[in-house]
């Protein structure tokens, strides 16, 4: 297993332990291996997901989240923007952080990246800027 790989393995380990520690979820919110999942449900036609994913060309995660609600398909419905939607079936809303550009907003670097930690000492920092 590469450096990477295996850096890559240990962090995602450890982001899961933190979030499902430190993450009070509802039945209808799951924290899976680098997301975690909101489900409808019979009171709430909200759903979604917020995750972190790994991009090997700037060797750090990127944070994404989509979304799903009646409320944004009203919203977006009477703003009616000047193009068509590019998101799949099931989502109104969408993003990155690799949209950041020009600021920082979700990151320490241009590009919305964090970068995968090498030590212990950058863990936590890394712990700091996400959690």
């Amino acid at each position: 297993m590469s450096v990477t790989a295996e850096l890559r393995k240990l962090f995602e380990i450890d982001l899961y332990n933190y979030l499902k520690a430190n993450l009070v979820c509802a039945s209808n919110i799951k924290c899976l291996k680098k997301e975690i999942s909101i489900k409808k449900t019979k009171d709430n036609e909200a759903s979604g997901h917020i995750g972190f994913r790994f991009l090997n060309n700037a060797r750090g995660y990127n944070l994404y989240t989509a979304a799903y609600s009646p409320e944004l398909i009203t919203f977006f419905y009477e703003v009616n923007p000047p193009y068509s939607s590019k998101l799949p079936e099931g989502i109104v809303y969408a993003m990155n952080t690799s949209m950041e550009s020009g600021f920082k907003s979700f990151a320490p670097n241009f590009g919305g990246t964090v970068d995968l930690p090498r030590n212990e000492e950058e863990k936590k920092s890394l712990r700091m800027d996400l959690y």
